[in-house]
């Protein structure tokens, strides 16, 4: 079984090959899921992957790709919003 919040909260090493695709690293680092904190707000679509790539950018890949990623989400949510 791979890691989960209450081992990142003990202090347990991060080992990124024990995370599951539902726990990867990148999403790891607060002390709530990305996941949970958009459910928690009730953010739609649009919102949530705004939230998810700021959260991961820098600790996925290419941060500018990432932030990319970013605008494209704002861009398309404020068209659709106008």
């Amino acid at each position: 079984m791979g890691m989960n919040v209450e081992d990142l909260r003990s202090g347990a090493p991060l080992n990124p090959a024990e995370f599951t695709p539902e726990d990867p690293a990148h999403y790891q680092r607060g002390s709530i899921q990305v996941w949970d904190f958009i459910a928690d707000q009730k953010l739609d679509f649009f919102a949530g992957n705004i939230v998810k790539y700021v959260c991961r950018a820098g600790h996925k890949g290419d941060k500018l790709e990432d932030l990319k990623k970013v605008k494209a989400y704002i861009d398309k949510y404020i068209e659709l919003c106008s």
